[in-house]
């Protein structure tokens, strides 16, 4: 007889799907449950409005609300791209280039690198986002 599994996210630990349990070549009786995965049985939802979470510390499911998930990952990318644009243009400005430049200019550079950080307190965040310009070169 098989052992149902439930897969989770590793970062969200949201529900994924079921596999099955592999016995230990071992340990005689005993089930390898891979990690991301847990035998504690699922609790009924509603897969268009709920989304279920592995409660982790409590060892249990959870229900979420779907828009709740869509809001988070939204959150996750405006923040990852925001994240990008500052480690790839902005943090990586050039000594000698910061050095060469006028003091309005730096002044431009610093509003654009405070805008992109404050950028999760406009309004319409995370799903309408208003990106700075960045400034000339």
């Amino acid at each position: 007889m098989a052992k149902t599994i439930h897969h989770y996210h590793p970062e969200t630990f949201d529900y994924l799907g079921d596999g099955e349990a592999d016995l230990s070549p071992l340990e005689k009786g005993v089930w390898l449950i891979p990690a991301h995965a847990t035998d504690v049985p699922l609790i009924k939802y509603d897969p268009e409005k709920e989304v279920l979470r592995f409660d982790r510390g409590g060892e249990r499911w959870l229900k979420v609300n779907v828009e709740k998930v869509r809001r988070d990952a939204a959150v996750a990318s405006a923040k990852a791209a925001r994240n990008d644009i500052l480690a790839s243009v902005v943090d990586r400005l050039n000594p000698a280039y910061w050095e060469s430049v006028s003091k309005a200019k730096r002044e431009e550079w610093k509003k654009y690198r405070q805008d992109l950080i404050d950028i999760d307190k406009q309004a319409g965040f995370p799903l309408d986002i208003e990106w700075p310009a960045k400034p000339e070169m």
